[in-house]
């Protein structure tokens, strides 16, 4: 019966601790509450350093995107039907956007982000036909342009 050597040397073990996760987590939270503050402070149609669409300077359609940043000032001063007329898919999916962030900030055992496949082509279907359906030139639609 072979006797083990008890005096090889193992190589060291390099693990991440779980905490990077979290404190890279909690800047960019940080970095988002710091974000709103600006939006609070300076209304994107009054300052210039805010970036435009390039969608809309090249095309002059409204992307999904656009009046997000007009909705986000206007839900800082709780502003809510304005919000909702400057981006309503954006405004419809904050809670579950910050559900989806809370859960990743307390879900400390993965780095990993999983959204199921079926899901993720169902956001995209939603956030493509949205874009599509905002630019339509019918009074039934007039409402998600912002």
């Amino acid at each position: 019966m072979p006797v083990a050597n008890s005096n090889l040397i193992q190589p060291p073990v390099i693990t991440s601790p779980a905490s990077t996760g979290m404190r890279w987590g909690w800047l960019l939270t940080a970095m988002g509450l710091a974000g709103l503050g600006v939006l609070y402070l300076f209304n994107p149609v009054e300052h210039a350093f805010y970036p435009a669409c390039q969608f809309y300077q090249l095309t002059h359609l409204h992307c999904p995107g656009c009046g997000g940043l007009r909705a986000l000032h206007q839900l800082t001063h709780g502003n809510f039907a304005a919000a909702f007329h400057s981006n309503p898919l954006l405004i419809v999916s904050i809670p579950w956007l910050a559900w989806l962030w809370i859960s990743r900030l307390q879900n400390r055992s993965s780095n990993a982000l999983v959204i199921q496949p079926a899901a993720a082509w169902t956001i995209f279907a939603i956030v493509v036909g949205f874009g599509i359906l905002r630019n339509l030139p019918f009074a039934a639609f007039a409402w998600m342009s912002p």
